[in-house]
């Protein structure tokens, strides 16, 4: 709905919660297409820090899928948005995962 009003980032935090909601019921393949069309919705508005989230969120789901090589691809472009748009602790906080998870 929020699409169709032309509300893009809203339609974008809305595929992202639900994306969320998805992990916690394990329904896990949905959950990675919701996170990644609010990737996908944010880049294209140019929201780097709104696809950091998603980016972040997405990768998540795909380690909880065991889909680790792309799990750690979402979290380092997760850090790279966050750095660009100036939030020190959420690249502090998912480079923490990456750290502990190793090449």
């Amino acid at each position: 709905m929020l699409g169709q009003l032309e509300d893009h980032h809203g339609e974008a935090q809305a595929w992202n919660n639900c994306g969320t909601a998805l992990q916690q019921v394990r329904r896990l393949d949905e959950a990675i297409t919701a996170h990644s069309t609010a990737r996908d919705i944010y880049r294209r508005l140019g929201k780097r820090h709104g696809e950091g989230t998603a980016q972040s969120n997405l990768g998540i789901a795909l380690a909880q899928v065991r889909r680790f090589d792309e799990a750690r691809s979402c979290w380092r472009q997760a850090v790279e948005a966050f750095i660009e748009t100036g939030d020190a602790q959420s690249a502090k906080r998912v480079q923490a995962i990456l750290d502990i998870l190793g090449p």
